[in-house]
């Protein structure tokens, strides 16, 4: 299998896992039931991660509450948007033969390879990684 066809089985892949996940827990949310929660280093050290409150962020955003998805997680948002452009893109790509994704996914990469924007990239991580901690997500 060449590695564009596993990069686009494992987006899509990926992709039906996050939205299958969200809409386990939008069901969840609106049923008041307690969600299940994932984050290994929450559940080992107590200590929230760059990522923890991000399904939450996409579950008010879903509802139309966006202040309170950028307050939880402003992952959530770059997670949400993925989430409903992305299957458009692999299906774009798809019924037109083309590797538009595979294109900006390379050029992110490469983006990523320079060192003064993976330092900004790792500094925005991290200072959402401190957010998170002081709010207690």
């Amino acid at each position: 299998m060449t590695e564009l066809r596993k990069f686009y089985y494992f987006t899509a892949s990926f992709l039906l896992v996050g939205i299958s996940w969200v809409g386990w827990n939008l069901f969840s949310f609106q049923q008041s039931k307690p969600v299940f929660g994932i984050c290994i280093l929450k559940r080992t050290t107590g200590l929230a991660c760059p990522s923890c409150g991000t399904t939450r962020s996409i579950l008010h955003l879903l509802l139309g509450d966006f202040s309170s998805a950028v307050l939880l997680n402003p992952l959530g948002i770059l997670a949400f948007i993925g989430m409903m452009l992305i299957p458009f893109w692999i299906l774009y790509d798809y019924y037109y033969s083309k590797r538009t994704l595979w294109n900006v996914y390379t050029q992110c990469i490469h983006f990523l390879q320079n060192k003064k924007f993976s330092f900004v990239v790792v500094l925005l991580v991290l200072l959402n990684w401190f957010w998170n901690i002081q709010k207690g997500v």
